[in-house]
């Protein structure tokens, strides 16, 4: 999730310049006859290469001393919490009460159907 927010609207926003930039803007897009897009892409290269570059030795090292990852005991206990990804998963066939009624009823009927681990076991 972290990349579709981040790393794809941050790709967007350093490319669409590239494409909009108006020169009323200080901008010189392709679509207003300038050459920008050309700096946009080495923009976006160095940018990969700035945060692949601090990011790969800091998360080796994590991963070389076992900091990584939760220990075998915190990853049961994680499992164990209500509020863990497993029990967020619901079965739609297990409704909690009838439908509320409005416009939005059905909408409503679908949030408070009961967990089940079950439904969600491929998920953890």
């Amino acid at each position: 999730d972290a990349f579709a927010v981040h790393g794809a609207c941050g790709l967007w926003g350093l490319l669409a310049p590239g494409f909009f930039g108006s020169l009323a803007l200080n901008g010189n897009g392709i679509l207003h006859g300038g050459d920008q897009l050309g700096t946009q892409l080495l923009a976006i290269a160095l940018a990969a290469l700035w945060a692949g570059g601090l990011s790969l030795p800091v998360f080796g090292l994590l991963r070389a001393t076992g900091l990584l990852r939760y220990s075998e005991d915190a990853q049961a206990a994680l499992e164990r919490d209500p509020a863990s990804v497993a029990k967020a998963c619901v079965d739609p066939g297990t409704p909690a009460a009838a439908s509320p009624a409005g416009p939005l009823g059905p909408a409503l009927a679908v949030l408070a159907r009961r967990p089940d681990p079950e439904a969600c076991h491929a998920v953890v």
